[in-house]
């Protein structure tokens, strides 16, 4: 679902399992910013008498009342299945059919992106009549990738984190990397997203900040996003116009000791990759 969930046009279609990850704050002009009436709005892809995989510890109660109202057959994490850190870089992973059966699957590689998330699809293979199988989810594990989501190229690092969930969880992992000289945090933010909560996330990870602007009625300029930078005790570059401005700007005086966060938005990350990707080109 891209918004929501109950009222999402992709909703039209009955799925044979459904998937809740976690619910946060988002999209607050649409489902408003109390947790339980986002539970209830996300809710509505559970189908009657079919199996939901709950990819978080902690759900709001509308959900679970959903799940009894549809006698939805409900997998946990914590629970029906659940996984945990096996060595450097490994983890491993068990889970439940609808049958009842158990399966277990160890040392898999650590794939960059969140555990619950791979936990959950794991699951949900095993829902739809895929048991997983160790080779081929090692080999899933070790080659994923998704564009945008903590995408490297040379020491750019892309995420389309737009909301303070999201925003943690990439700063989780940018700690865990020996810290460069400077971190550069190029940052794009729409109106209607928490631009001070997303500062607050990631300025332990970020040492100065490249505001930029986004087109559009839901646009903020380069300006008004250093404001909010600076009302956050954030230290900034400059204001760029747009994304690519900003790339344009700072790719000549980027260190090779340094690091550039580009977050935001995925305007942000759309317009900068495509620039620097373009540059290179040019250069080779």
């Amino acid at each position: 679902m891209g918004l929501g969930g109950r009222l999402d046009a992709v909703n039209v279609v009955d799925s044979d399992v459904a998937i809740i990850t976690t619910i946060a704050q988002d999209h607050a002009d649409f489902l408003g910013t109390d947790l339980e009436g986002i539970g209830f709005e996300k809710a509505g892809i559970l189908r009657q008498g079919r199996p939901a995989v709950l990819g978080s510890r902690e759900l709001p109660a509308s959900v679970s009342r959903r799940i009894q109202a549809l006698a939805v057959f409900d997998h946990w994490l914590g629970g029906d299945f659940d996984h945990a850190e096996a060595g450097e870089g490994e983890w491993s992973w068990q889970g439940r059919s609808e049958a009842g059966d158990r399966y277990r699957l160890d040392s898999l590689p650590d794939p960059g992106l969140p555990l619950d998330n791979a936990a959950v699809a794991l699951e949900a293979l095993s829902l739809c009549g895929v048991p997983p199988r160790e080779s081929e989810s090692r080999l899933a594990m070790s080659d994923v990738a998704l564009a945008g989501r903590l995408q490297w190229l040379g020491n750019w690092c892309f995420d389309v984190a737009h909301n303070p969930h999201a925003a943690r969880y990439v700063g989780s992992r940018l700690a865990r990397r020996p810290r460069p000289a400077r971190r550069i945090g190029l940052l794009g933010v729409l109106k209607d997203k928490d631009a001070e909560a997303l500062i607050e996330a990631l300025a332990p990870v970020v040492d100065v900040w490249l505001p930029v602007g986004l087109p559009g009625t839901r646009g903020r300029s380069g300006e008004e996003l250093a404001t909010v930078v600076a009302s956050r005790g954030g230290e900034t570059l400059m204001a760029a116009s747009s994304p690519s401005a900003a790339v344009a700007w700072l790719a000549p005086r980027l260190a090779p000791d340094e690091e550039v966060l580009v977050c935001g938005s995925f305007l942000t990350v759309a317009g900068a990759l495509e620039a620097l990707q373009a540059r290179l080109n040019d250069d080779a």
